[in-house]
């Protein structure tokens, strides 16, 4: 049976403890359901191998299937993270099974399957407005 639960995730090459929600997929397999955001090893959809540590931490052991989804990041400002047309952008990236989140109010990641949708220009057109 699959649960989310939120870990803290330790990357031990990175030196970075980040607090992230996971689907348990059993014997130690986890799906990252959140990015944490200062790792480069990880990302959202990621399957990963975790060991729990006596801390209660969970130590990444291994990648053991790269998410499909191609990551961009970007800095909003506070004009443009309330703009109409970013939350369409980003409802369209849901229904094409992207995933996004925002971080600090205004660092935006975004995971998108390009074969079906890249939102890169379209969020770079609504930045660009408030330049």
């Amino acid at each position: 049976m699959m649960s989310d639960t939120r870990i803290i995730l330790y990357l031990d090459e990175e030196d970075l403890s980040d607090e992230v929600y996971v689907e348990d997929r059993g014997s130690g397999f986890y799906r990252l359901l959140e990015h944490p955001i200062f790792s480069e090893r990880v990302k959202y959809g990621d399957i990963v191998e975790l060991k729990k540590m006596a801390d209660d931490r969970y130590s990444l052991v291994r990648v053991a299937k790269p998410s499909s989804l191609v990551k961009a990041e970007f800095i909003l400002t506070a004009l443009a993270e309330k703009k109409p047309s970013l939350i369409n952008i980003l409802q369209k990236l849901m229904d094409a099974n992207g995933y996004w989140q925002r971080d600090f109010g205004g660092l935006l990641f975004v995971f998108y399957h390009p074969e079906v949708y890249n939102p890169v220009d379209d969020i770079l057109a609504v930045v660009g407005e408030n330049l």
